[in-house]
């Protein structure tokens, strides 16, 4: 009984020389881990000392974060042996806000929410993270919540015709003097704040997409600054505004899809034009790129009259891409709508 405990008692004290001390002897003061309370801000920074506990240099070659809220600078740092290195993080704590519905982020409704985020080192002589981490915590403090995060048009937006005008409601959780709503200079959108009341804490935002968009995708960050009594700005909140602007006629189906095909023959599939604004438009004329496509107008019957077309394809060797341009005048604008016919020809 006597040779086991002093063999334990041995082997305790070799394993603690033995065993490696956590995080290479790197050591941050809880006190720098912990940035208290903060406003809600997509760039937070924040700094830290890394203390190097051991006689010898260590090197952290990047850090890493489950996180996608936190960037750290230098990802590359050399501590030497008893002495300290700084690095910085900037934080997004809006993240203390997501929350997952589904496969879905969204925003949760609240002024105030806690932050955690985890920062591991790796080390030059390891090819794993080092055996800890350390854990950025502190408070969020909400200044604005706003009923959409995230601002998709893709609906009524027809080049040509009147865009609507979008609405979003911005509840501030402190008093306020008001709030500025900005969009990218030079962009032609705008934005506008209403104050339904004095004494309200509620703000309508009303975003105008400019006039005069050209088909296709479009996008800006709508920029709401809370501002208080004494002048002084709060940390921003951006609201992404994604879109698609589309032309008054549109092609059904907008790509033929015609798979494996003998070469040589001749293939056949048709597209309707429809109008979106419900009015009568002009086919002025018809292109394509491919010498051996045929265009031309269906005598059908009926609500399709005049807008139903058959394309005619003779088939070529390998891989082919074909297209179709129909230009068109509606109201008084010219514009083209396309028509992709994709198949392979296949030899054999």
């Amino acid at each position: 009984m006597l040779a086991v405990c002093a063999f334990s008692y041995w082997w305790w004290g070799y394993t603690k020389e033995a065993l490696p001390p956590p995080n290479a002897g790197l050591v941050v003061d809880a006190k720098e881990l912990d940035f208290g309370e903060a406003w809600e801000d997509r760039a937070f920074p924040w700094k830290f000392a890394i203390r190097n506990s051991t006689d010898k240099d260590v090197k952290i070659i990047r850090f890493w974060s489950g996180c996608s809220c936190v960037s750290v600078t230098p990802e590359l740092v050399t501590i030497p042996a008893g002495g300290n290195a700084h690095v910085a993080l900037v934080l997004d704590l809006t993240a203390a806000f997501w929350e997952k519905s589904g496969a879905t982020q969204v925003v949760a409704n609240q002024s105030k929410r806690s932050f955690e985020a985890e920062i591991s080192p790796q080390l030059a002589d390891g090819p794993t993270f080092a055996g800890q981490h350390w854990t950025i915590r502190g408070n969020v403090a909400r200044v604005l919540t706003v009923s959409r995060a995230f601002l998709q048009l893709d609906e009524g937006f027809i080049c040509g015709e009147h865009f609507p005008t979008q609405q979003l409601k911005a509840t501030a959780h402190v008093p306020l003097a008001g709030i500025v709503a900005k969009c990218p200079i030079g962009s032609g959108h705008e934005a506008t704040v209403v104050c339904p009341s004095p004494d309200a804490n509620e703000w309508e935002v009303r975003v105008a997409v400019r006039p005069d968009l050209r088909a296709g995708p479009f996008k800006f960050d709508l920029t709401l600054v809370p501002v208080r009594d004494d002048g002084r700005a709060l940390p921003s909140q951006v609201i992404p505004v994604r879109g698609t602007a589309t032309e008054s006629v549109r092609a059904i189906p907008s790509t033929l899809v015609l798979g494996l095909r003998q070469v040589g023959t001749i293939v056949e599939d048709a597209v309707t034009l429809e109008s979106l604004i419900g009015l009568p438009f002009e086919v002025l004329k018809i292109e394509s790129n491919g010498s051996c496509t045929e265009v031309r107008s269906a005598s059908t019957s009926g609500a399709y009259r005049g807008t139903r077309y058959l394309i005619r394809q003779r088939v070529s060797s390998g891989s082919n891409l074909e297209a179709v341009r129909f230009h068109v005048r509606s109201r008084e604008r010219e514009f083209q709508v396309n028509v992709n016919m994709a198949y392979h020809g296949n030899a054999d």
